[in-house]
């Protein structure tokens, strides 16, 4: 375990990879003992997005889960608005490089808003497609469905594990509101062991 400290402040909880990793509980995001032995291989990869955008533009792979709201950093929004009426079916998407095929991809993960609000509604679906060459993709499946929560983790579990360069977040808006809001992308693989890097933790009092 590499284990870097840091202690600069930030404006953002504890990432839940140290959960993922060392099944720590009372983390925002929860204990996840069953994600033991896998690695966010999305961390800090480039990304190719959004399609839909909007002035928030936050980070979504870089390690960090927003601790406020919509209009707090590290979200970032997605706007259907088209001047006379929301996009209704319209996708927003981004797309994570990971640099090379990574093995055993298993577990996808979005941190979404749902604040009906401020004009930012749950998405009728969010889509994950994977390819090697960001032509020809293949869906794996949709995460799972959104719950009546502010703020709340939703999550694919594959029964089959996959193997890509690329993964694609596809997220359709239902037409009720304007906005979908997305903190966190996470994509799980036990290609390689998992590491801690305490510099993207900041313990708050």
């Amino acid at each position: 375990i590499n284990v870097v400290m840091n202690s600069g402040d930030n404006k953002y909880n504890m990432y839940t990879e140290i959960a993922a990793s060392v099944s720590a509980a009372g983390l925002n995001g929860g204990a996840i003992p069953e994600y033991a032995g896998l690695t966010n291989v999305a961390l800090n990869k480039t990304v190719y997005g959004p399609t839909a955008k909007s002035g928030y533009v936050g980070d979504v792979n870089d390690g960090f889960i927003p601790v406020g709201e919509y209009d707090t950093s590290g979200w970032a929004g997605y706007n259907f608005w088209n001047g006379a009426g929301n996009y209704n079916g319209a996708v927003a998407t981004e797309i994570i490089d990971h640099g090379r095929v990574y093995n055993n991809l298993s577990l996808f993960r979005a941190y979404i808003e749902v604040n009906s609000g401020a004009g930012i509604g749950a998405p009728e679906k969010v889509e994950v497609l994977v390819s090697n060459d960001r032509e020809n993709w293949v869906s794996l499946g949709n995460l799972s469905a959104v719950t009546d929560a502010r703020m709340q983790w939703i999550t694919l579990q594959l029964t089959e594990t996959a193997s890509a360069r690329y993964v694609k977040f596809a997220f359709t808006n239902s037409g009720e509101k304007s906005f979908i809001f997305c903190g966190v992308l996470e994509v799980y693989s036990a290609d390689e062991v998992a590491v801690i890097d305490v510099m993207r933790v900041n313990a708050y009092d």
